[in-house]
């Protein structure tokens, strides 16, 4: 009999352990699942904060985000919450703050492919990565340390 209750206690224990996740598992956060479900080649841009409202895909350089030509048209700086890019390995994504891929830029790389809230970042001159105007394709190797969008100081 105690051979049954040990059992019994043991399936019951294994059951809740499949049913209730360890406390040291994190959930994706919501530009994870759209980084996983993207298709490659593109830049996105979402009108809110988590990658939530696509805006735009670009797959192609574009020098001016407010004009209405090239794969992203007609956005008045600030209008980008967010942003993934999911290039192919090797790439890498320039986003000025000025349109003609002029002015302060950052890089987003695959080793860090998203901002999941633009307003919470800095160019580096201190002003805020939702005022991109335009983007560039380039080799990641293009990309320095310097180039990482900086955590705005609260």
């Amino acid at each position: 009999m105690r051979t049954f209750s040990a059992t019994l206690t043991a399936l019951a224990l294994a059951a809740l352990g499949a049913l209730v996740p360890a406390t040291g598992a994190q959930a994706a956060t919501p530009c994870d699942n759209a980084w996983n479900s993207a298709p490659p080649g593109y830049l996105y841009l979402y009108g809110s904060t988590n990658c939530n409202g696509l805006l735009a895909r670009a797959g192609a350089d574009d020098p001016d985000w407010d004009d209405t030509s090239g794969p992203v048209r007609g956005l008045d700086t600030g209008d980008v919450g967010s942003l993934l890019q999911k290039g192919t390995t090797g790439m890498a994504v320039k986003l000025y703050e000025g349109p003609g891929h002029t002015g302060d830029h950052v890089c987003l790389t695959r080793s860090e492919p998203y901002v999941s809230e633009t307003s919470e970042l800095t160019f580096p001159d201190g002003r805020p990565v939702n005022s991109i105007r335009s983007h560039q394709w380039v080799s990641a190797s293009e990309c320095a340390a310097r180039d990482r969008p900086n955590r705005r100081k609260q």
